[in-house]
C-alpha cells in the first residue's frame, strides 16, 4: 500500500489531473477548506488531499464524529490546488486511494482567509 505524500504540490500532485478536498459550507460567506498544521520541528502547514472520494467522505465522517461540521469533498483540478498553496503558503498531504488515517489527536478550528476561503484545521 502506497503512503501519505507529503510536499509543494507540483511535486506532490505530479501526474494527477485532480484531488478532492474537504470545504466546510460550501458556497457560504463562511466556506473553508480543511488543513493539517505540521509538527514544530516541520512548521509547514498542508491542505489534505485525497485521491478517491470515498476516503475523503470517510475522513469527513471521523471529523465529524469530532464535533467539526461535515465537510464536503471537493474536486479540484491540480492547477487550482497549486494555485490555493501558493496563496496560502501550503504544501499537500495527498492520501493514496485507499489509504486508511485518522485525524490528528490535537484536532482544532483555527481559521484565515486565504483567496477568499476560510481555513479550518
Amino acid at each position: 500500500m502506497q503512503t501519505t505524500r507529503l510536499g509543494p504540490p507540483e511535486h506532490v500532485l505530479a501526474g494527477l489531473q485532480a484531488a478532492y478536498v474537504l470545504v466546510f459550507n460550501p458556497g457560504q460567506h463562511d466556506e473553508g477548506v480543511y488543513t493539517l498544521q505540521g509538527r514544530a520541528s516541520e512548521a509547514h502547514s498542508y491542505v489534505l488531499a485525497f485521491e478517491a472520494t470515498d476516503d475523503a467522505d470517510r475522513f469527513a465522517q471521523l471529523l465529524q464524529a469530532e464535533g467539526f461540521d461535515l465537510a464536503t469533498p471537493s474536486i479540484w483540478d491540480a492547477r487550482q490546488l497549486t494555485s490555493f498553496c501558493s496563496m496560502g503558503d501550503f504544501e499537500v498531504s495527498l492520501v493514496p486511494t485507499g489509504g486508511m488515517i485518522t485525524p490528528p489527536a490535537k484536532n482544532e478550528c483555527a481559521q484565515r482567509r486565504v483567496g477568499g476561503l476560510s481555513i479550518q484545521h
